[in-house]
């Protein structure tokens, strides 16, 4: 089930930043956000190869009360990421910034799920190869918003 969760997290990630990419207005954002894109549409590659291969679906029921046992699905709602493409060009970078940091942080949440419960060993390290590289992402982005 995490990596189902984690593929739908990492698609909508993949929506923020295709829409960053485009619209970000510092250059060291956009760098961060391509370099971002390059890192999840791997570990999404890998992820959706490692469920297929073990026959399981890439998808995931996101009911609310079907992932009340772990705290709910963390994630980002539709229309908050289809608000970043309506966000004044001026506001974009601090807009962004705040959804993609709240979103990274529930990627580290996701990746304690099974880090502190798994018991793939491959899913376990997974978890924490995610943790690390989001915390280095947070930083990155708190300096930022600090500009």
């Amino acid at each position: 089930m995490f990596l189902q969760m984690f593929v739908h997290h990492q698609r909508q990630a993949l929506q923020m930043t295709a829409t960053a990419v485009e619209r970000a207005q510092d250059p060291e954002l956009r760098t961060l956000v391509q370099a971002v894109q390059a890192t999840e549409s791997d570990e999404l590659s890998m992820i959706e190869g490692w469920l297929k291969g073990w026959g399981e679906s890439t998808e995931v029921d996101t009911a609310p009360n079907l992932h009340a046992h772990h705290g709910g699905l963390p994630g980002t709602g539709p229309a908050e990421i289809k608000a970043l493409t309506t966000v004044p060009d001026a506001e974009f970078d601090t807009a962004f910034l705040s959804l993609f940091l709240a979103h990274q942080h529930n990627a580290m949440e996701l990746a304690d799920i099974v880090t502190d419960g798994g018991k793939n060993a491959e899913t376990k390290s997974f978890g924490e190869r995610v943790k690390a590289s989001r915390q280095g992402e947070i930083q990155q982005m708190l300096k930022l918003m600090a500009k």
